[in-house]
């Protein structure tokens, strides 16, 4: 009933037709684990509604205007997981790269969700990351004025980090400000800097962003402790790991000759207990003769 009001001539019927949808797809989206798609994709496909959103986002009199920021987010949304339609993604994601830039901070957080659900396709990566991008999101993290925005930047930062190529890792790792992911984590010594950036989050009811930027961090972390391995520990891990694959094959051929020998001796068993049952048979058939010989015997002599 919701994609009635996007057909309505009703300018404000349109915005608020825009604005339920879009919250009610994030709910859908963001209900979903990671890297599944929502299963209303195809049926907004299908219905005509993709083409009506696209309609919309193109329309002169909607540019600049809530109704254009709207349905690119929609579209963000309806592509969670999934590579972007080439026809129109390139304009899609740029323009909602470009309008996390607004004033408004909330209408900002909106363009933010559908990037992170776009990331969580690596074929939406080259496009999301294209013009620097990675530097505008760390200076998000690093501007007090932005707060929140922290909550959809360090999440885009997760996605693109889990879903990502090991080069848009390395990228990741080379431009990230990790000093103030770590502030934002709530890790380290409780300075006054840092309780102030707690306080400020938290009176900001993004409570979350800590817990986000936590995992953020705990990724950078493990990610720097890989990287100074080297390729020697690499190569101890691939040497255990062959030392372990011979080994279950080992495993694996003894337990076949265990069972080759566990069936030659119940062959043999089996033969020997039919040679046993044949020479009791024949046992038994030469003492039937026997007796019936003295039987002939006897009554021989009787006669």
């Amino acid at each position: 009933w919701v994609t009635k009001f996007l057909y309505s001539e009703d300018y404000d019927m349109i915005e608020f037709g825009l604005f339920i949808m879009k919250r009610f797809l994030y709910f859908i989206a963001n209900a979903e684990s990671l890297g599944i798609q929502i299963p209303q994709r195809e049926q907004l496909q299908n219905k005509g509604i993709q083409a009506k959103l696209l309609e919309i986002f193109h329309t002169d009199k909607y540019k600049n205007s809530r109704k254009q920021l709207y349905s690119a987010s929609i579209i963000g949304l309806i592509y969670k997981a999934l590579q972007i339609n080439s026809e129109f993604g390139k304009e899609i994601i740029d323009f909602l790269k470009e309008t996390i830039h607004i004033q408004d901070q909330y209408d900002a957080s909106v363009q933010l969700q559908s990037l992170q659900f776009l990331a969580e396709s690596q074929q939406n990566h080259e496009l999301i990351l294209s013009g620097g991008f990675l530097n505008e999101l760390n200076n998000f993290l690093k501007d007090d004025k932005k707060v929140f925005t922290y909550i959809g930047v360090v999440t885009l930062f997760v996605k693109l980090f889990k879903f990502g190529t090991p080069e848009t890792k390395e990228q990741i790792w080379k431009t990230i400000s990790r000093d103030r992911v770590k502030i934002l984590a709530d890790y380290g010594n409780d300075d006054d800097t840092q309780k102030s950036k707690s306080r400020l989050i938290k009176k900001n009811h993004y409570e979350n962003v800590i817990v986000i930027a936590g995992e953020l961090y705990r990724l950078l972390i493990e990610y720097q402790n890989k990287e100074q391995q080297g390729p020697g520990m690499n190569q101890q891990e691939g040497d255990k790991q062959i030392q372990t694959e011979n080994k279950q094959k080992y495993q694996q051929k003894e337990e076949e000759i265990k069972e080759e020998l566990n069936v030659k001796q119940m062959e043999k068993e089996q033969q020997q207990g039919d040679e046993q049952k044949e020479q009791q048979q024949l046992k038994q058939g030469n003492e039937q003769k026997y007796i019936t010989q003295v039987y002939q015997i006897l009554e021989q002599d009787g006669k």
